[in-house]
């Protein structure tokens, strides 16, 4: 039997946000506050895609967009709901009225003429754009990777498939450079910083200062790790899995669990994912010890013995967050170059499953 001809679709379609908010229009209070407003559009999606016509028509594809975004839609409805019934409590506050419904507030109250009141229009303007901005992103990604799940579909191989564009996504999104380099630097230093000032009797400061100040800057620290580096954990999290889902994958064609065994733990560059995952972990440990050190500290800081050992504890802790600073840089180069190799290996699987 011949193979069956892909044929080329154009989609090109857009998803309303408030598709299952009641009347699927914008709340009609939204137009008080004309420029909030004006920022929410339809959420559109244009794609060229190769597809099995047997399987897809076009309507099952815009059709097919809308049902993968309509539990988002549905969230954003129920928000917007509620973002209106707290509209309605702050404008009866405010005007000391007992609006029971919106409807009547914007009957007899005029905004335009009230800056208390337009301050509360604004206010739960400025919650739905919140509220809509999470709701395009969530809605893009996973229509996203459904049309790329469509578009892949070969058999058995479109989850690992799916899967395996999803976690190379992360990976190449993730900050390697600021991941550890930030949290580690301004860490490690106040740590030096903290000891070599309770151990001077020249410095200026007291053992309490010095310790507040290195608490402000570990916390800082730790706030620059949950911004980068946990999003690198995630990406080697992610990956070790994905490694497991396509050598694991015994209904797929041969060459996935192939090419996942490129990337497994028995691999040069999932020992190395392995690693990185390892040291995220020693490195959010080392942080919570810092901190926990210097609050230990700010207990006894009228103790001088003990502000003598916290400062030895100190070096410590900077020396062991600069070795993982080491271990992780040594690590990332191998897995960077891994997962080039594996990327450009994949994207051929892609294309030959494709047909």
């Amino acid at each position: 039997m011949a193979a069956t001809t892909k044929q080329k679709f154009n989609l090109d379609t857009s998803i309303n946000p408030f598709g299952e908010f009641k009347g699927k229009q914008p709340p009609l209070w939204l137009y008080a506050v004309p420029k909030e407003a004006n920022k929410i559009k339809v959420i559109s999606f244009k794609r060229q895609m190769m597809l099995d016509p047997r399987k897809w028509k076009m309507k099952d594809l815009v059709d097919g967009c809308y049902a993968v975004a309509r539990f988002e839609l549905a969230l954003f409805a129920t928000q917007t709901v509620k973002t209106e019934a707290t509209l309605l409590k702050k404008a009866n506050l405010q005007l000391g009225k007992k609006y029971k419904k919106l409807a009547d507030l914007q009957k007899f109250e005029d905004p335009g003429k009230n800056k208390t009141l337009a301050k509360v229009y604004e206010d739960a303007a400025k919650e739905l754009l919140k509220n809509y901005a999470s709701l395009t992103k969530k809605v893009e990604d996973k229509v996203s990777l459904a049309l790329d799940a469509a578009e892949a579909d070969k058999g058995d191989n479109k989850k690992s498939i799916s899967e395996c564009k999803a976690a190379v996504r992360k990976f190449n999104q993730a900050d390697f450079r600021e991941a550890v380099k930030t949290p580690v630097t301004n860490a490690a230093k106040a740590m030096m910083v903290l000891s070599s000032g309770l151990k001077s009797s020249a410095s200026k400061l007291s053992p309490k200062e010095v310790l507040e100040a290195a608490l402000k800057d570990v916390k800082a620290a730790e706030s620059a790790y949950e911004t980068k580096g946990k999003k690198v954990k995630g990406a080697a999290s992610a990956l070790i899995q994905l490694a497991e889902v396509m050598t694991g994958d015994k209904k797929a064609d041969a060459s996935i669990p192939e090419t996942g065994k490129m990337i497994d733990k028995k691999s040069k560059t999932g020992k190395a994912l392995v690693a990185i995952k390892a040291v995220m972990d020693d490195l959010e440990d080392e942080l919570d010890e810092a901190r926990n050190t210097i609050s230990r500290g700010l207990k006894n800081d009228d103790k001088e013995a003990e502000m003598l050992r916290l400062a030895n504890r100190a070096d410590s802790e900077a020396k062991n967050m600069l070795s993982l600073a080491k271990r992780f840089s040594d690590h990332a180069k191998v897995a960077k170059v891994g997962m080039r190799n594996f990327e450009s290996a994949f994207k051929k699987v892609e294309k030959e499953l494709k047909g």
